[in-house]
């Protein structure tokens, strides 16, 4: 039995783009295509099988320690970053300026897809999603030097739209405007999760 469901939905893949250092900016330059090894995208900053341990794991690591790299992949929706731009007074916010690596379109409340959802493009490139990417001071500091303005809400409006992160699966070539398909996994409320959690 398999333990993913195919969907009806739909995605399609609308920019592409890649950061090279991420000490100088947090930006991605577009891209034509999104070629991809089983590390990401080959020469970007979180290309790997292994990565550093950073502040988002902080509970579970020191900083610094190498784990499996399943933030191979910025992904967000061009839905959700139109809702964010209205929430924060913009005209708009192009998925660079966050840092993505890759933006598509046509698949409802993105940013909640559960962990394990996979995106399959119609070329055969298989990405995995893994956690909501969630909105940071860098990120920030990045739209605000794009668009000129003062952000101090941007934290706050970007939870829940701020996109995920994902690695491959299944590596190959994914071309502008290909379209991708959606597949969960079985999902399940974890039975006494609001006591159980302490933090």
């Amino acid at each position: 039995m398999s333990v993913l469901s195919r969907t009806k939905l739909q995605g399609q893949a609308t920019y592409f783009g890649q950061n090279q250092d991420r000490k100088s900016t947090l930006q991605t330059t577009p891209l034509t295509e999104l070629i991809l090894d089983f590390g990401g995208i080959q020469g970007a900053t979180h290309h790997g099988h292994t990565r550093s341990a950073c502040v988002r794991v902080k509970n579970l690591y020191s900083r610094g320690t190498e784990i499996h790299n399943v933030r191979q992949l910025t992904i967000v929706s061009e839905e959700e970053l139109a809702i964010l731009a209205a929430r924060l007074g913009l005209d708009e916010i192009k998925p660079e300026w966050l840092g993505a690596n890759l933006c598509v379109s046509g698949i409802a409340h993105f940013t909640k897809l559960p962990a394990g959802t996979r995106l399959q493009f119609e070329g055969g490139v298989c990405l995995t999603t893994d956690t909501e990417n969630l909105p940071c001071k860098l990120a920030q500091a990045s739209l605000e030097r794009a668009t000129g303005a003062e952000l101090p809400r941007f934290v706050a409006e970007a939870m829940g739209i701020r996109g995920v992160t994902a690695y491959v699966e299944r590596p190959g070539t994914i071309e502008l405007h290909e379209r991708c398909q959606v597949w969960l996994p079985r999902v399940y409320h974890y039975p006494g999760l609001d006591i159980l959690s302490v933090e």
